[in-house]
């Protein structure tokens, strides 16, 4: 998912400040080729594009893996990283492309062809997966410091994103907030699981705009989004984008840029707009928000859950429950919880202050 690969960028800037590397490539699915396509510390993506592997012949797949595997075998690399924490990626990296210094994940025994591994017996349960990542480069002798995720938004995704604004009067210096009612792609089919109902998004922002002069709203959302962006929108009584679905990564990203806000459900989304200090509001369900929340966290990136839901986080060790059906953790989530979590942690003061309160360091 987004937010797996943008977990990964603190530890890729780590690796390229270590002296004497001299490439550093990343293989991943073609969902998520765009998160790190102008990333300065990538030098070359390698894609495997499962949708269309599964999609076509298996002799055709079986070809194109096998011409993948030549040429990584020919750039001859010395390390390897897993951030999967399956055993399916290693077992080529040792036989295949004789990498000889690999390192990864041990879960339920699934460690055993990397020579640097760190055990996760309860998968990601007690911090920040970010952190899980950067202790993998400790465990292979690299100095991991703590950082944000890094997005590198593109010139032309800015002017795109204020050609978008400006279709509806919509200028720098107005109050825009963002709002992601989908989310949760990687989960499939039980995506609805991670979801607050669109119409507690439509709620909270009417609330706010009895506060807060909001001047736009933002629909924010990838493919698969559009159903409960629709259903926000024919609630919304501002002035609105609807771009699920609709606009790139980087289009996106420049839009979170633009505004104050982004309240979104546990997914992706929240951590692009981390990446460009965009304050956000994560609303989280099954999920550890402690886990799976914005990295790092502060005043102006919060998770609000339901913490008078029993079962949750229901999440744990990569699995979860698919069977429910009251959704309690989200459903008995109400809005003015959610302004009152962002009232104490202190987030509004990112709509109340405007310009001055906008978080350091934006682009």
């Amino acid at each position: 998912g987004i937010g797996d690969v943008l977990f990964v960028t603190p530890f890729l800037k780590a690796i390229r400040r270590e002296p004497g590397i001299e490439r550093i490539d990343v293989l991943l699915g073609s969902r998520t080729h765009d998160v790190l396509k102008d990333n300065p510390n990538v030098n070359k993506i390698y894609v495997m594009d499962w949708d269309r592997w599964r999609s076509q012949p298996r002799l055709t797949t079986f070809f194109e893996i096998v011409r993948l595997l030549f040429e990584l075998r020919r750039v001859g690399y010395d390390h390897y990283f897993d951030f999967s924490a399956t055993r399916t990626y290693v077992f080529f990296a040792k036989y295949i492309l004789g990498i000889p210094h690999r390192a990864g994940f041990d879960y339920k025994g699934r460690g055993g062809g990397f020579n640097h591994k760190l055990a996760i017996p309860e998968g990601y349960s007690s911090k920040p997966v970010t952190e899980y990542y950067l202790d993998l480069a400790r465990e292979a002798g690299i100095d991991a410091k703590t950082a944000a995720p890094e997005f590198f938004v593109q010139d032309e995704d800015r002017e795109e994103a204020d050609r978008l604004l400006g279709s509806i009067n919509i200028s720098r210096s107005d109050l825009i907030v963002a709002v992601s009612p989908g989310g949760g792609a990687s989960w499939g089919k039980d995506a609805l699981l991670k979801q607050w109902p669109p119409e507690r998004f439509a709620d909270l922002v009417a609330a706010l705009g009895k506060h807060f002069g909001i001047k736009a709203v933002i629909i924010a959302g990838g493919r698969g989004d559009e159903r409960p962006a629709r259903s926000l929108a024919g609630r919304l009584t501002y002035p609105f984008i609807n771009t699920a679905g609709k606009v790139s990564l980087g289009v996106t990203a420049a839009l979170l840029e633009r505004s104050f806000l982004l309240i979104a459900n546990d997914g992706g989304i929240v951590h692009l707009a981390r990446s460009v200090n965009c304050p956000v509001c994560a609303i989280f369900g099954p999920a550890s928000e402690d886990v799976y929340g914005p990295y790092p966290a502060g005043d102006a990136f919060i998770s609000v859950a339901n913490e008078g839901a029993p079962c949750r986080p229901c999440y744990r060790q990569f699995r979860y429950d698919a069977d429910c059906t009251s959704r309690e953790c989200l459903t008995d989530l109400a809005p003015e919880r959610v302004i009152h979590a962002m009232e104490e942690k202190g987030l509004l003061k990112y709509l109340d202050g405007r310009k001055v309160n906008r978080v350091e360091g934006r682009g």
